[in-house]
């Protein structure tokens, strides 16, 4: 650099230096650019290298992570393998009880045949003492049946209504406390007191029971009356458990007042070759013991009526009778009997009967060979028994419910009297319920009871009262009932005696010899009919000792037979004010 300072004079080959530090400039400066590309290269390198190292670390983690991945399913294999194996181990020891197990397949399919064979013949065995127990069963009933007919028994039916809406929202409405063994019997269960009471009725209707039902049960006693044979049907119960839906019905559902005029018609046109018949209503109700008239016209001035005792039984004089041959009719007179009725609304019954009610039913017949006939269809819906402490009764309604339940403890007295068999008085007079009742209670009349009941738990003791009470009725002998009417015979001699006596009154001695011989000859014939009667009563008692030994027999050799307990324990009288 020194040299190329020089000043030309000092050098004289300044030129060709200066050439020369050209091309060294030149040189120079092209390998300056030449190294600046190279570091330029060695940055990109350098770049690259970084870039590839931070790669390489990357491929690093990656590979780290591989390997974990590698060595996590080498685990996950080693577990599987192991697995595996004591999978082929369990198979092994499931395919060896399989094996065990149907061996022993076998062995219980052969001893399932034995027990097949065995179980074939002690179902033979069960459908042969259950046919045996069956027919015993029905000919107990059918002569039970026979004995209540021959000694005047109240036939007692049960009805059990369903829930109410209210009842089944309230407080322990889901508990059942009543039991039905089969179609006649009935349990109440007490939880409580740890005591179940068993009652034995006619027949015991459950809830889903229809209208229907309850009357084709009652129907061949209806039928009777057609034959001559007077009937008295009544409901008793406690107040809201369905008495007078039974009785009367709505609409939709008839009840067995309208059914009965109904079978009565169509008796009657299946007999008009035969006969005719004609059929007078009335209706009353006893409201406070006073007697009043349901079939009063709107506007007719109020009688004031009792009860006479007179030839022809208990009447109500001064009652408006209504003949009646249609269905039509009878409902028109259904309609105005409830519209006249007395009810009243408390906390166990919207729409409850303040009073008992009774339909009467008179028929006449006559036949083609000159006999006639005369019967009364009584249906009587006894107001329901309260108790004051639930109903909440006062003032005219509390009045109304001791006028009730005073009558009804006075028709127990009644059945009270008519059970202990001694003769001893019986109090019809005590109340205008008991006293209309006499001719049915007196055994001149086929009797029906149909307690109903309700399910509610919060009536269980209501229900108990009501069901001794019927158990009481059932054991009363009325004695057998009369069919009431003369044959053509009788009717012939009944008109030779009103003969007699207006002959005895216009004195002519020789009729009157002669009719006195035709009254002789009719109470012969009479006397006859009643030795005729008592000898079938003694023949059929004979045949029940001789069945009941023969049930006895049964039950000791075939063991299925129930044995005939008594009937649950009545209480004395029916629940005063319950």
């Amino acid at each position: 650099a020194r040299s190329t300072r020089r000043s030309p004079r000092m050098c004289p080959g300044a030129p060709r230096a200066r050439r020369r530090s050209s091309v060294t400039s030149v040189e120079i400066s092209a390998s300056i650019e030449q190294q600046k590309a190279q570091a330029a290269a060695l940055e990109r390198e350098r770049a690259e290298h970084a870039k590839s190292r931070a790669q390489i670390a990357t491929l690093k983690g990656e590979v780290e992570d591989a390997r974990e991945e590698v060595s996590r399913y080498k685990r996950l294999v080693d577990g599987m393998d192991r697995s595996l194996k004591e999978s082929q181990r369990t198979l092994s020891e499931a395919e060896d009880s399989l094996a065990r197990a149907e061996a022993a397949r076998d062995d219980a399919l052969a001893a399932e045949d034995d027990l097949r064979a065995e179980i074939d013949t002690l179902h033979s065995h069960k459908e042969d003492l259950h046919e045996r127990y069956h027919q015993q069963h029905h000919e107990r009933k059918r002569l039970h049946n026979k004995l209540v007919e021959l000694q005047g028994n109240i036939r007692v039916v049960c009805r059990v209504r369903p829930m109410l809406g209210v009842e089944e929202n309230a407080d322990g409405s889901q508990i059942e406390f009543i039991q039905y063994p089969d179609e006649d019997h009935l349990v109440i269960e007490n939880v409580a007191k740890k005591q179940k009471n068993q009652f034995e009725f006619d027949r015991v209707f459950q809830p889903r029971s229809t209208q229907l039902e309850v009357f084709d049960s009652m129907s061949p006693l209806i039928q009777s009356c057609m034959d001559g044979y007077s009937v008295c049907i009544f409901a008793y119960g406690q107040t809201g458990s369905g008495k007078t839906f039974t009785m009367q019905g709505t609409p939709e559902h008839r009840g067995l007042n309208y059914r009965a005029l109904e079978l009565l018609f169509s008796i009657r046109d299946h007999r008009k070759d035969v006969g005719e018949f004609r059929f007078y209503v009335t209706m009353v109700e006893i409201y406070n013991e006073n007697i009043r008239d349901l079939l009063m016209e709107e506007g007719d001035e109020p009688k004031k009526l009792d009860v006479r005792r007179t030839a022809q039984g208990s009447t109500v004089p001064g009652l408006n009778e209504v003949e009646v041959s249609t269905t039509d009719e009878v409902v028109v007179l259904m309609e105005r009997g409830g519209g006249n009725r007395a009810v009243g609304s408390h906390n166990m019954n919207a729409e409850s009967s303040r009073s008992h009610s009774c339909l009467d039913i008179r028929i006449e017949g006559q036949a083609t060979d000159g006999s006639l006939s005369h019967a009364k269809l009584h249906l009587v819906d006894l107001a329901g028994s309260e108790r004051v402490a639930k109903t909440d009764a006062s003032g005219d309604q509390l009045v109304e419910a001791q006028h009730i339940n005073r009558s009804l403890s006075a028709l127990g007295d009644v059945i009270s009297a008519l059970t202990t068999k001694r003769g001893q008085h019986v109090p019809f007079r005590n109340s205008k319920l008991t006293f209309l009742l006499q001719d049915s209670l007196s055994g001149d009349s086929k009797v029906m009871m149909i307690v109903t009941i309700s399910p509610a738990l919060y009536n269980m003791s209501e229900s108990l009262s009501s069901l001794n009470f019927a158990s009481r009725c059932r054991t009363a002998e009325l004695g057998q009932a009369r069919k009431q009417g003369d044959t053509a015979e009788l009717a012939r001699l009944r008109k030779l005696v009103t003969k007699l006596q207006e002959a005895k009154a216009n004195d002519g001695a020789t009729e009157i010899q002669k009719y006195k011989s035709l009254v002789q000859q009719l109470k012969k014939s009479e006397a006859a009919e009643a030795e005729r009667a008592r000898q079938v009563l003694s023949r059929l008692e004979a045949e029940k000792v001789t069945e009941a030994s023969k049930g006895e027999k049964v039950r000791q050799g075939g063991g299925l037979l129930p044995k005939q307990g008594a009937q649950p324990r009545a209480e004395a009288a029916p629940a005063r004010g319950g």
